[in-house]
């Protein structure tokens, strides 16, 4: 099956029909000049990840963001290129225009679209030339490495990026907490990875961004969660660390974040708790811990 795909922001839902459906073969992106770099991002992810590498990608349609007649002629050209195989147009990202010009195209040339449902977790098939509607529940495995390389991060168990194991580090205050948060994700059988002390970066144009130490990382269903756990006194600096590197901008619309900490609710004091909620970070306190790995789950699924 041929795959022509916008592309916009967020990767994940150009990702996910890809993880998802086996019969994908051929793999074409749709960009804009302003979307070209992430196309080419997308491209190398495809080719490097062990469950994609099997999709032959084409070269890359580069179309106006607003132009309608001149996207829909080159995206109907690509799938008249491919009509030897079934195709499938997943117009989850882009503009509105090139998502129209989409629809357009499939319609004259009897073309399958899908649409990913944030909000419902769903593939969203309609067939516009016999009016078909069905769904699908989104439905992949993947590990917290493909999930920060989709969105451009390198992940390392060590700071160094080369060796594949953790460092010898002396204790630290909060290992006790981190160790106990990690192995109750673990045992739970909620999550599809579960790593601690996961180092991250940016990758950047001419250079490597600056390394993130993330206690507890989890992925369920292409979702992910960065804990932090905190067992000392409290301050607002690991609400601005993971404020920034969990953003929407930098680690997509899948992210949860959450401040865990050996204090009770009570001894949080309460611009941590305002903070926390501005921010969107989910507080999980003392009397929560035993319960913390389901109710990361329940946030993610």
């Amino acid at each position: 099956m041929y795959c022509l795909t916008l592309v916009g922001e967020q990767p994940m839902p150009i990702l996910m029909p890809l993880w998802q459906l086996p019969g994908i073969t051929d793999l074409q992106f749709v960009a804009t000049t302003q979307t070209e770099d992430i196309a080419l991002r997308l491209e190398g992810i495809v080719k490097s990840d062990n469950a994609l590498k099997g999709i032959r990608v084409q070269d890359r349609l580069i179309v106006s963001a607003y132009n309608l007649a001149d996207t829909q002629n080159k995206v109907s050209q690509a799938i008249y290129n491919n009509q030897n195989q079934r195709v499938l147009v997943n117009l989850t990202s882009g503009t509105k225009i090139m998502s129209l010009s989409c629809l357009q195209a499939a319609q004259t040339l009897d073309a399958q679209l899908v649409y990913v449902s944030t909000q419902t977790r769903e593939l969203l098939f309609f067939h516009p030339v016999s009016k078909k509607e069905w769904t699908e529940k989104i439905d992949i495995a993947i590990d917290c490495f493909q999930y920060f390389n989709a969105h451009g991060f390198d992940a390392s168990l060590n700071p160094n990026f080369k060796s594949t194991q953790p460092p010898m580090m002396p204790p630290k205050e909060g290992d006790e907490l981190e160790n106990t948060i990690f192995q109750l994700c673990q045992e739970s059988d909620l999550f599809d990875d579960v790593q601690k002390n996961l180092y991250v970066r940016k990758r950047l144009p001419d250079q490597a961004g600056a390394i993130n130490e993330l206690d507890v990382v989890v992925t369920h269903n292409g979702s992910l969660a960065i804990c932090s756990c905190k067992s000392g006194k409290l301050s607002n600096d690991p609400l601005y660390e993971l404020s920034s590197l969990a953003s929407r901008e930098l680690a997509g619309i899948y992210c949860k974040k959450f401040l865990i900490t050996s204090h009770t609710a009570d001894a949080v004091p309460s611009g941590i708790k305002d903070r926390a909620m501005g921010f969107d970070i989910q507080v999980i306190s003392q009397e929560k811990l035993q319960n913390s790995a389901q109710i990361i789950h329940d946030s993610i699924k």
